[in-house]
């Protein structure tokens, strides 16, 4: 056991096909710039003699239960079929404390089998990012793969522009993914099986017991519902991907991959910041359709391990994705109520949906802030919103107020769910960016400072730095975030 480690390897034990072994590159003077001391006590580590192994994070000196390897997997990109795997990931192994198992990553660590060009290592502020959205993401209540480390390799490496490269250790309950699927499939039904099977017993360990024809849909079942409800939970907050490619959803409903990502400031369906995205395919108000498409996929790929005729298994694959919308619906509205204060909104009720259309309709008129729109509402600073004085919106105030009084919780249980489903401080772009940017320079002041109120994210106190909807200095209506490679 290493410093708490405790390695197993059991994606090896899938075929070889399913994997490359691999060593990473050494980094010349790797240095600990971030080290994730409250997820090292989860994963029962030992934190004190972890935080400065540079040497460990950048994979220049492994122990001996570590054996790198790197996973291969497909995925649609932007729609369009590719073979990927993984071109700057390394997969120590699986971690395991007393009660559950995470995959253990370095991101970063040099090309692989599977890279491409611009792959395997990677920019510090692209690691730098994934480091704050995720752990913000993870206070919110957003499963996610969360970061144990950064390492600035003490390498420069050219994208853009020519910046420090760095490495992540990413933690995560596992890599299968939905590209993982579409590989298997296009290999063989006994490797489509073993990759089937072992992510349920890995995930949804209660099917495995399950005959065959039950255990595979119900395992659809299970990754289309979590799917659903976390884009569901992503709409909610305002959170926007920026690169849904079946290579990037995961089968155990983390958040994963947080390349292009960003947060949205004013309300506005269309908003999408990734520059590779330059048909806005993967927009805010597209997240949840093309979640469904790419389960889709997910479908057509198992769909040789339902027994039944071709016909029947596309048609009980398609039963399957077509509660997609029931699942996404179902916690969308109970997030919007629990925002609202309304803990008995009913996505099945017309007035229901209409009070929460007509309350968007008015945020994108006026340019609203989404995130402050919503806690200066759970604050009752109704004076703040910018469409107050409009007679129509008094109308839809007055609706929403009789609403929200006609309902049997208490107030007390009203303010709870509404405090926790409108945080007070999400990362705004301006500010993750003027921190990054600091960063590459060598300067962390920013960036921690930064985390101080990512680890706070309902605190009113933080202050107008924070809690504010950007300035006019800030706002920047051609904002472009991007993936490092």
């Amino acid at each position: 056991m290493y410093k708490g480690f405790n390695f197993t390897h059991d994606y090896k034990a899938l075929p070889r096909t399913f994997w490359s072994p691999y060593e990473p590159e050494e980094s010349e003077a790797p240095k600990v710039v971030l080290f994730n001391n409250h997820l090292a006590r989860l994963l029962e580590l030992d934190e004190h003699a972890l935080e400065d192994d540079a040497e460990f994070f950048s994979g220049n000196r492994l122990p001996e239960s570590a054996e790198p390897i790197a996973q291969a997997y497909m995925g649609h990109q932007f729609g369009t079929l590719n073979m990927l795997g993984d071109g700057r990931n390394v997969l120590l192994g699986e971690h395991n404390t007393d009660s559950e198992k995470y995959d253990v990553v370095l991101k970063g660590s040099g090309a692989t089998k599977y890279s491409r060009q611009g792959d395997g290592r990677a920019p510090i502020d692209s690691m730098l990012r994934e480091y704050i959205i995720s752990e913000y993401m993870a206070n919110i209540g957003i499963a996610t793969t969360r970061a144990l480390a950064v390492v600035d390799t003490g390498e420069q490496l050219t994208r853009q522009i020519t910046t420090p490269s760095g490495i992540l250790t990413r933690i995560a309950a596992s890599h299968i993914r939905v590209g993982t699927f579409e590989y298997a499939a296009r290999q063989s039904k006994e490797d489509l099986i073993e990759l089937a099977d072992f992510a349920i017993e890995r995930h949804y360990p209660y099917l495995s017991a399950l005959e065959e024809d039950k255990k595979y849909l119900l395992f659809y079942d299970h990754v289309v519902r979590k799917q659903a409800e976390l884009i569901a939970q992503w709409q909610a907050v305002g959170f926007i991907h920026g690169v849904m490619n079946t290579d990037n959803i995961s089968i155990s409903g983390e958040t994963l991959d947080y390349g292009p990502c960003a947060f949205m400031d004013v309300y506005n369906p269309d908003t999408f910041f990734s520059s590779i995205d330059t048909g806005g395919r993967y927009r805010y108000k597209n997240q949840p359709p093309i979640g469904q498409w790419d389960l889709g996929k997910l479908g057509e790929a198992l769909c040789p391990l339902f027994k039944s005729s071709e016909e029947e298994a596309v048609q009980a694959a398609q039963t399957v994705l077509d509660k997609y919308p029931q699942y996404y619906n179902r916690k969308y509205i109970s997030l919007t109520g629990d925002k609202l204060g309304i803990l008995d909104l009913d996505y099945e009720a017309q007035y229901d949906v209409q009070l929460v259309d007509d309350l968007l309709r008015f945020m994108f008129k006026y340019e609203a802030d989404y995130t402050r729109t919503f806690r200066d509402l759970y604050l009752t600073n109704y004076d703040k919103l910018p469409m107050f004085n409009d007679s129509d919106f008094i109308n839809w105030f007055e609706q929403y107020q009789a609403r929200k009084k006609a309902q049997s919780a208490k107030k007390e249980e009203i303010d709870i769910a509404m405090n926790a489903a409108n945080p007070s401080f999400i990362p705004r772009n301006h500010l993750v960016q003027k921190s990054l940017d600091l960063a590459v320079e060598g300067h962390y002041g920013e960036l921690k400072q930064l985390l101080k109120a990512v680890s706070k994210p309902f605190n009113d106190k933080l202050g107008g730095k924070y809690t504010d909807a950007p300035g006019e200095d800030d706002a920047d209506p051609n904002f472009k975030t991007y993936c490092g490679t």
